[in-house]
């Protein structure tokens, strides 16, 4: 839907919201004694500060960048799913069955960049894990040899649907793709349906994320794909 309009209503949203999050981060946290801060110039954004972590509060996440609570290079399933700061983002969302997709990105050089881990509840719906990765899920990213870690719990606290507006067939935009990227392998495409939030700001506008391989590999196991990302939906039958 729109951009949120800034109300008292909305600013006791977030800070409910910012609330539980560290309710759950912290066994008996108390908000009165606790000091919630938001600048003049970002009234959508209340935020929690401690000397090695910030948490932020906005309408549609929770973004925690901290470097209190360590975690590992080329940490293994078990060791982000009982990371303290996940552990508070999966009780945040009431995940109970969460399952873990992982993301590498590389430097020019081929080396590791960083690791994304995207947790969601596990499910065999393909609508309901679309919802999943796209309105309730928990992303931990961390950089190689750094100390902090960055999570984003993506839980919008409204949606409203805007349009209806005719879908850009799959085989259409693969066709084109094919001919925009005639180097990339075509056979070898890996899809998913997301909603970008920077596409139209204020609006989650549904886009296949193609990922591409490419000639190159980064290591025996790991193979290197490009992202690109297309617009699901004709958005001119939005303006008919």
């Amino acid at each position: 839907g729109p951009q949120y309009e800034i109300t008292d209503a909305l600013k006791d949203t977030l800070a409910n919201n910012l609330t539980r999050y560290l309710g759950c981060l912290y066994e008996g946290f108390d908000p009165q004694s606790a000091t919630f801060t938001s600048d003049a110039d970002r009234p959508y954004d209340i935020y929690y500060t401690t000397d090695k972590m910030t948490v932020h509060s906005y309408a549609d996440a929770i973004k925690v960048s901290s470097g209190e609570y360590a975690l590992t290079d080329n940490a293994s399933d078990t060791e982000v799913l009982n990371h303290t700061l996940v552990k508070a983002a999966m009780a945040y969302l009431g995940l109970t069955d969460p399952v873990i997709s992982t993301t590498v990105a590389y430097n020019l050089d081929g080396t590791e960049s960083c690791r994304t881990y995207r947790i969601t509840n596990k499910t065999d719906d393909t609508v309901q894990h679309i919802y999943n990765i796209n309105f309730a899920c928990i992303t931990v990213s961390k950089f190689i040899e750094s100390d902090n870690v960055s999570i984003s719990i993506l839980n919008p606290i409204e949606l409203s649907k805007h349009a209806e507006e005719p879908v850009i067939s799959y085989a259409f935009v693969l066709a084109e793709l094919a001919k925009l990227y005639p180097d990339m392998d075509m056979q070898d495409v890996k899809t998913e349906i997301y909603y970008s939030s920077s596409a139209e700001p204020g609006y989650y506008i549904p886009c296949y994320r193609f990922y591409i391989r490419g000639s190159d590999t980064a290591s025996d196991s790991d193979i290197l794909y490009g992202t690109v990302d297309v617009a699901l939906t004709d958005r001119s039958a939005d303006n008919q």
